[in-house]
């Protein structure tokens, strides 16, 4: 089966876009004969549902950032062309959420296929030629390709030189984290809550003014659950955390800094 990478190229060759922030996904679906609609959804950003006349794409409307929306929307079409490689178009009904076994490998061609066709991997690093893996370039990044802040931060930990930790938290939960293949620490998710002391814990404290703090922080703070004898448990890690525009969710990028001996 074609790579969700090679067909991410394929796509956008096929509708001759002149940059990866002018991807047109209306275009995409409704050439695929899929109408895209806002409306209140639980429990997720959005879905797809299809059946062998066509498809509807719900996203979720409390989204009120646009490259949050279009990755979204990028990755519902992700599913849309892994069931066309599969060969699923003409079975009666198709939908994005599901448990099965396979959906963790739909899942992850999705999310593949929505980053590489807004975020092409030559043209990403290119603009991120030199540059410190930081919220603040992460939001150039996300300005400059029209997708969302976790989004161009995911996308550096897949491609960048230095190696990160990306989380994403919501409340007192950590709603998913992301890193690069050889960042030394896993998020266990078996325990979800914030741990006291990093930084969307203190951002809750702070005035609602505050929308970003930085510390450096001991990484036994963050993985005291995962820490083996293969590594120094006295590391420092650059910690920065941002509240995103849903007021909510904190995004949190994870560096190391060194190894105290």
């Amino acid at each position: 089966m074609i790579k969700p990478h090679e067909l991410a190229k394929q796509v956008y060759k096929d509708f001759d876009f002149p940059h990866p922030r002018e991807v047109d996904l209306e275009i995409i679906a409704n050439y695929n004969h899929i109408i895209i609609e806002k409306e209140n959804v639980e429990n997720c950003d959005g879905y797809i549902v299809y059946n062998r006349y066509g498809g509807i794409i719900k996203v979720n409307s409390y989204i009120n950032d646009t490259g949050w929306e279009r990755f979204t929307i990028a990755h519902e079409l992700g599913h849309f062309y892994y069931w066309s490689l599969n060969n699923l178009l003409d079975t009666n009904f198709l939908i994005s959420k599901s448990n099965s076994s396979s959906f963790y490998r739909e899942e992850n061609f999705a999310n593949q296929f929505a980053s590489n066709l807004l975020m092409p991997e030559e043209l990403y690093l290119t603009y991120f030629a030199d540059q410190k893996p930081t919220i603040e370039n992460f939001k150039s990044i996300s300005n400059e390709f029209n997708v969302s802040l976790p989004a161009a931060a995911v996308r550096y930990a897949t491609l960048g030189k230095e190696v990160i930790c990306v989380v994403l938290s919501k409340g007192d939960d950590i709603k998913w984290s992301y890193r690069s293949k050889n960042f030394p620490f896993k998020i266990s998710l078996n325990n979800k809550l914030i741990p006291e002391k990093t930084g969307p814990a203190i951002l809750k404290k702070l005035d609602k003014g505050n929308q970003y703090y930085y510390q450096e922080i001991m990484s036994v703070v963050w993985f005291s659950d995962n820490l083996t004898s293969r590594f120094n448990k006295n590391i420092v890690l650059l910690e920065e955390s941002y509240i995103l525009s849903d007021g909510t969710s904190v995004l949190t990028i994870l560096r190391i800094k060194e190894h105290l001996i």
